[in-house]
Protein backbone atom coordinates (compact mmCIF):
# COMPACT_ATOMS: atom_id res chain seq x y z
CA UNK A 1 0.00 0.00 0.00
CA UNK A 2 2.78 2.40 0.89
CA UNK A 3 4.63 1.84 -2.37
CA UNK A 4 1.40 2.22 -4.32
CA UNK A 5 0.81 5.59 -2.69
CA UNK A 6 4.30 6.85 -3.45
CA UNK A 7 3.99 5.69 -7.06
CA UNK A 8 0.75 7.62 -7.52
CA UNK A 9 2.34 10.64 -5.82
CA UNK A 10 5.20 10.47 -8.32
CA UNK A 11 2.65 10.73 -11.12
CA UNK A 12 0.28 13.25 -9.56
CA UNK A 13 2.79 15.82 -8.32
CA UNK A 14 4.63 16.49 -11.61
CA UNK A 15 1.37 16.74 -13.54
CA UNK A 16 0.04 19.17 -10.91
CA UNK A 17 3.22 21.25 -11.20
CA UNK A 18 2.81 21.28 -14.97
CA UNK A 19 -0.86 22.27 -14.63
CA UNK A 20 0.02 25.07 -12.23
CA UNK A 21 2.77 26.28 -14.59
CA UNK A 22 0.27 26.25 -17.47
CA UNK A 23 -2.24 28.29 -15.48
CA UNK A 24 0.45 30.84 -14.53
CA UNK A 25 1.50 31.10 -18.17
CA UNK A 26 -2.09 31.56 -19.35
CA UNK A 27 -2.74 34.22 -16.72
CA UNK A 28 0.45 36.04 -17.73
CA UNK A 29 -0.48 35.91 -21.41
CA UNK A 30 -4.01 37.13 -20.69
CA UNK A 31 -2.69 40.05 -18.63
CA UNK A 32 -0.23 40.94 -21.37
CA UNK A 33 -3.00 40.79 -23.97
CA UNK A 34 -5.27 43.01 -21.86
CA UNK A 35 -2.46 45.50 -21.38
CA UNK A 36 -1.70 45.53 -25.11
CA UNK A 37 -5.37 46.01 -25.97
CA UNK A 38 -5.70 48.83 -23.48
CA UNK A 39 -2.67 50.58 -24.99
CA UNK A 40 -4.15 50.22 -28.47
CA UNK A 41 -7.53 51.56 -27.32
CA UNK A 42 -6.11 54.49 -25.36
CA UNK A 43 -3.58 55.57 -27.97
CA UNK A 44 -5.04 58.09 -30.42
CA UNK A 45 -5.21 56.56 -33.89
Amino acid sequence: MQTNLSISLKFVVPSFDRWQHTMITLTFLRNALCRQTRILIESPS
